[in-house]
């Protein structure tokens, strides 16, 4: 079961999506993805597809305004996590292994040989040297150098095995968010790795993110921190983020970074140091997963089984 939800099957009609240009004040507009669960996570590949995991039938897809299932093989298993690669190979990770597709979905492979635990919370990549990471709900993180079907675990210096969330930085430092530990830091792929816990609260890291200038955010059940690469420790972000529990995060390329969270989104447009309530035209729906890009939107999924697009 994913840390911070239970996952809950909805029976959901199709929706339309409206979109149309504009400032980044305007709506959110709705989309919904049929009898999906959570949106657990949003991906985009190189030709601008968008693909979505959920929590009740594995990876849909966005096309002509309407979400679709993407393969028998996902029927009925949550996909926590769905990462794109740079030869475009969509990966999830589920509560049943790593899944591979080499066709945008057509056909997917199970790619889970080596894992010991087979409950993926997150991926990442390094996209320089096209290494895969893992991290499980309790065996810790798992390494691959051949697009998933072989795995090897990598958990020197991790004092919790329990991974929450995963994330690659410009430099190909790795930071891996645990459930009671706080976070950790890889500059050597995974071989080693090193505590960085220093102000933040014992709570779960739900989200990581970093951005161009070297801040890497951490989103827990006790609010948002940032740390930049020339800290030791981590610092609270609070002016004007009312929501304690911050489930994901995501920089656009318009330099403006939105968190999700139990309260629905809040927007920092000065690298977190500020941030103002930004979901006008959303439900009262708890916003867990976030895409930036493609055209200039943002995508969010929330615990209702929804996606909103909006352009920023």
């Amino acid at each position: 079961m994913k840390p911070f939800f239970k996952i809950t099957l909805l029976s959901l009609s199709m929706f339309t999506v409206l979109l149309h240009s504009g400032s980044g004040q305007e709506s959110w507009k709705r989309t919904v993805c049929p009898q999906s669960g959570y949106v657990y996570s949003l991906a985009l590949d190189s030709s601008g597809q968008i693909f979505a995991g959920t929590g009740a039938n594995g990876v849909y897809y966005y096309k002509d305004n309407t979400w679709k299932a993407i393969s028998s093989l996902l029927e009925n298993i949550a996909a926590y996590t769905v990462i794109v690669d740079s030869k475009g190979h969509l990966f999830t990770g589920t509560d049943d292994g790593v899944f591979v597709s080499k066709n945008e979905g057509e056909r997917w492979s199970e790619v889970s040989n080596g894992l010991k635990n087979e409950f993926i919370n997150c991926l990442t990549i390094n996209l320089t040297r096209e290494i895969i990471f893992a991290g499980t709900g309790g065996g810790g993180i798992f390494r691959s150098f051949d697009d998933g079907y072989n795995w090897y675990e990598v958990n020197n210096g991790l004092k919790d095995k329990a991974i929450l969330s995963l994330t690659t930085d410009k430099n190909n430092v790795i930071y891996a968010g645990t459930d009671k530990e706080g976070v950790f830091l890889s500059t050597d792929n995974g071989t080693t790795w090193k505590q960085i816990k220093e102000g933040l609260p014992i709570s779960s890291i739900l989200s990581l993110t970093s951005t161009a200038s070297g801040y890497v955010f951490a989103g827990t059940r006790e609010g948002l921190y940032r740390l930049s690469n020339l800290d030791k420790e981590w610092f609270r972000i609070a002016k004007g983020i009312t929501a304690k529990s911050i489930y994901a995060l995501t920089m656009s390329d318009g330099g403006k970074l939105y968190a999700g969270t139990d309260e629905g989104i809040f927007r920092s447009n000065d690298e977190g140091i500020t941030w103002i309530k930004d979901s006008e035209g959303m439900k009262n729906a708890a916003v867990i997963s976030l895409l930036s890009g493609n055209g200039g939107y943002v995508y969010a999924g929330t615990n209702t089984g929804e996606v909103f697009i909006k352009k920023y």
